[in-house]
């Protein structure tokens, strides 16, 4: 699992992120993972290309939410 850190979204990123909100939010979205501290993108990869993503976002110290659907094939 990698962490994802890129200013730009990444067309596999995109349509993952699509699969979880409507295509008009997916780059609102994705900035919210890159700017804020209490959120994190995480991409698996898959015979070298990108297979899943899941986004986890601290709600206080001690809690958690998953952001994102689970694990999604982007082919």
């Amino acid at each position: 699992m990698n962490i994802v850190q890129a200013n730009t979204i990444s067309p596999a990123i995109r349509k993952l992120l699509s699969f979880a909100t409507s295509d008009k939010k997916v780059q609102q979205e994705y900035e919210k993972y890159i700017l804020l501290s209490n959120r994190t993108l995480y991409s698996v990869e898959f015979e070298g290309e990108i297979a899943g993503c899941i986004g986890i976002e601290q709600i206080s110290l001690s809690s958690f939410s998953r952001r994102l659907p689970p694990l999604k094939i982007a082919r």
